[in-house]
Formats: structure tokens, C-alpha cells, sequence
């Protein structure tokens, strides 16, 4: 199930449905599709993914009531839901950027009233509507479909670091890791928890999650002992919070081990308290595997 939106023109405008295509090409980040007439965005770092069609012509279309004067490009974006608020965050500025750039008509069919098309449309617009659908249809179908609910504030923080991630790496001027945040699903309680990767002990940019899954290397009676698992987030702040900095940007709560820390810190680190193997904690969740939504109230 998912939202749609279909593009027109004024009937006076020179745009082309081939003018279309090429600022696709052109224009469209992380698209990973190969067909002339398909664009298939789909971002490796956040998980979020939307569709872009070229259809043929509709030989049956009748001009309705509110379309007078405008032509049917032939194009529609879809987006499905039951998905985190954060898809469409992503997904809708990218859609406003092109009408705006090509002069494109919006036809928004799960809009109200007037609402519906738009050829000057408001910043936001195109969110609000799909936020409010697919608040509605999740609640609805959250038992049936068996839908994973994490707190929106929550998986916001997460794309939010994703979305940064590489530039936050780019303007580092020290060999300084960046993990990346994933979503797993415990076994023990079914909740959702964010985790990140801390390989030893080296330096790091660390972001605010649930669990980091810290490997330990170091030396017990003549033998290298290898240890690996999951750590609250909470105890490494509690036993190295002295070794972290603050690290100020756009994304809050972010901590910083350069690496003079680091190498004094490698008796704290092979210290920390592993609470449960990575095997026995639960499983990982792709990012369109949860929601923002729980099931209505009866």
C-alpha cells in the first residue's frame, strides 16, 4: 500500500516528459535503477527508498473537474506506508525541489480539497500528508501486519546521524571511526534498541545509542583473548565518560575518543561489562521494519 503522487503541467508550458526523465537522471541522488523509465531512490546510509514512474499514456483519461488547463506528464511517486516518520522527511523535499525546479503540478489524490494540486506548493505539504495517512493506516493495520513500534523521536536521532555520517567522517582531521546505528529487536522484551559498532578500543565518534557491541583483544595467561558482545551505552559513559569529548554539530549528543585517550583507556575498555553475546540478543531490523505508530486504542 503505498502514497502517490502524479505530476501535470500547465498547458502553455514547454516542459516535455523527456525534460522530466533528464533531471532525473541527472539530479537524483542514489538512484540504483537501470530501466529508462523507472528511478528507484534508495539511500544505503538511512534505509529510506521511494519510486518514480514513467507510465504510458492513459488513452482513456477524460479531463475531471479541477484539471482543466493542465497535462498529464505521465510520471507518479509512490512511497509506502507503514514506515518511520523519517522516510518521509527524506523523500518529500526531493519531490518539492523538482516542481519547483521544472515547474511541475503536484496531484496529491490523498490530499483534501483543495489541497489536492498544487502549483506552488507550501514547504512541508506533501509530508503532512503522508504523515497524517500513514499515522492513520498504522494504527489500523499494526496488529494484523505485526508492525515494530519505536518512538519517533528515536529513529528521527537515527537517520539524523545517519543522514550526517559521512560528512561528519569527511571533517574529521584524525583516523577517528564513525559507526554506523542499526536497529535490533531483543529477544528478551521484543523492544527496539539502537546499536552501534566499537571495534577494541580505538578512536571513535560515538552517537547516543542503546548498546554499543564492543570487541575486546587482550592478553590472559600467555594466551590473546578474543571477547565480543553488546555494552549499555550507559556504563561506557559511566567507566570512560572522562575520556569521551563533546563533539558540537548539527547532531546532538555526540561524543568524541581521539587517540591519545584511547591508548590510555585500554584497561577501562577490556573492563566493560558485556551483558549478552550479539548471537543471543536478538535480531537486526532493515529500516522500513518499523514504525512510529502503535495499534489504535479500541
Amino acid at each position: 500500500m503505498s502514497f502517490d503522487l502524479y505530476f501535470y503541467k500547465k498547458k502553455e508550458s514547454a516542459l516535455t516528459e523527456k525534460d522530466v526523465a533528464t533531471y532525473l537522471n541527472h539530479n537524483l541522488p542514489c538512484n540504483i535503477s537501470d530501466h529508462a523509465r523507472q528511478w528507484n531512490y534508495a539511500n544505503p546510509e538511512t534505509g529510506v527508498y521511494f519510486l518514480i514512474d514513467w507510465n504510458d499514456p492513459n488513452e482513456d483519461y477524460e479531463e475531471s473537474e479541477g484539471f482543466e488547463g493542465l497535462v498529464d506528464l505521465n510520471f507518479n511517486f509512490s512511497l509506502n506506508f507503514f514506515r518511520p516518520d523519517f522516510f518521509g522527511i527524506e523523500s518529500f523535499p526531493i519531490v518539492e525541489k523538482l516542481a519547483s525546479d521544472l515547474g511541475v503540478i503536484i496531484h496529491d489524490p490523498q490530499a483534501d480539497g483543495e489541497a489536492e494540486i498544487s502549483d506552488n506548493l507550501t514547504p512541508g505539504a506533501l509530508c503532512a500528508s503522508w504523515l497524517k495517512q500513514n499515522k492513520k493506516l498504522t494504527a489500523q493495520m499494526f496488529e494484523e501486519l505485526k508492525l515494530r513500534y519505536m518512538p519517533a523521536e528515536k529513529s528521527n536521532y537515527v537517520w539524523q546521524f545517519q543522514t550526517n555520517r559521512l560528512k561528519l567522517e569527511a571533517g574529521l582531521t584524525e583516523d577517528i571511526f564513525v559507526p554506523n546505528i542499526i536497529v535490533m529487536q531483543s529477544d528478551a522484551d521484543l523492544q527496539l534498541y539502537t546499536i552501534c559498532v566499537w571495534p577494541e578500543h580505538i578512536p571513535i565518534m560515538l552517537p547516543k545509542v542503546d548498546y554499543v557491541i564492543i570487541k575486546k583483544v587482550y592478553k590472559s595467561f600467555f594466551k590473546t583473548v578474543e571477547e565480543s558482545g553488546m555494552v549499555r551505552y550507559d556504563t561506557i559513559v559511566k567507566e570512560l565518560g572522562g575520556a569521551f569529548a563533546k563533539f558540537e554539530c548539527d547532531v546532538p549528543d555526540l561524543i568524541i575518543l581521539r587517540q591519545r585517550e584511547a591508548d590510555n583507556c585500554v584497561k577501562k575498555f577490556n573492563k566493560l561489562k558485556i551483558v549478552s553475546a550479539v548471537t543471543a540478543f536478538g535480531n537486526r531490523l532493515s529500516m522500513d521494519n518499523f514504525a512510529n505508530t502503535q495499534a489504535a486504542q479500541s
